[in-house]
């Protein structure tokens, strides 16, 4: 999916530490999804693909972390960046151990999207989200 043909609709940004603004984020996130999709959109499953991507960015990386919605066509992706010092992982995600503290962000975000596109140059990854667009 080139670059160019996306649209940018909302975009947050996160201060490095605040988890407050993290949750009223992700709460801002669930209202501007649900208002641009239509059912069988998984709500849920892009609320926790948002929660899981700003607290990868808070937990691993440094500075303010970036979430932007972008329109590709009849699809709604959503990119995450921090300031330098997390890179997504590579490969496909595994379940952890059920009593490991860490390890499941990159597992749900390939349960409930689909990652199109990871940089480790630019520490970014962007998640295809699981809705149907509304007409």
């Amino acid at each position: 999916m080139p670059l160019g043909s996306m649209i940018e609709m909302h975009r947050w940004v996160i201060p490095n530490g605040d988890r407050l603004s993290a949750a009223g984020a992700r709460r801002a996130f669930a209202l501007c999804i649900r208002s641009l999709t239509v059912a069988p959109s998984d709500i849920i499953g892009s609320e926790v693909i948002f929660g899981e991507l700003a607290a990868n960015g808070l937990e691993h990386g440094k500075g303010n972390v970036t979430l932007i919605l972008w329109r590709q066509g009849t699809s709604l992706l959503l990119s995450a960046r921090d300031e330098g010092g997390w890179c997504p992982g590579d490969g496909p995600a595994t379940l952890p151990e059920p009593h490991t503290e860490h390890g499941r962000g990159l597992f749900f975000l390939d349960a409930f999207g689909r990652r199109i596109h990871e940089s480790t140059s630019d520490q970014q990854i962007r998640v295809l989200l699981p809705v149907t667009l509304a007409t």
